[in-house]
């Protein structure tokens, strides 16, 4: 749905907006939402205090496991252990 919605907006074809999206931006389409989607949980669990579980909901996930395991392959921590450092600073 995201890939449709940006590429109508964009004024491509679904085809031709994913075959050039990746030479601009370094990344796939699904690479890049998923890094809007956990820049925006990151700031979410540094500046309220949301259950994990919420942040992950608001922030487009359907499954909590997954957007643990996304979000510890880009920031090397949990959630949980992101935000006790975060709040550290």
């Amino acid at each position: 749905m995201w890939i449709h919605t940006l590429s109508q907006l964009a004024g491509y074809s679904d085809y031709h907006f994913i075959r050039f999206f990746k030479p601009y931006t370094g990344f796939t389409c699904i690479q890049y939402i998923n890094r809007i989607r956990l820049e925006a949980a990151s700031r979410m669990l540094t500046h309220t205090d949301l259950s994990v579980t919420a942040i992950a909901m608001e922030c487009g996930y359907d499954n909590v496991s997954y957007f643990i395991r996304t979000f510890k392959k880009l920031h090397k921590a949990s959630p949980d252990k992101y935000r006790k450092a975060m709040n550290q600073l």
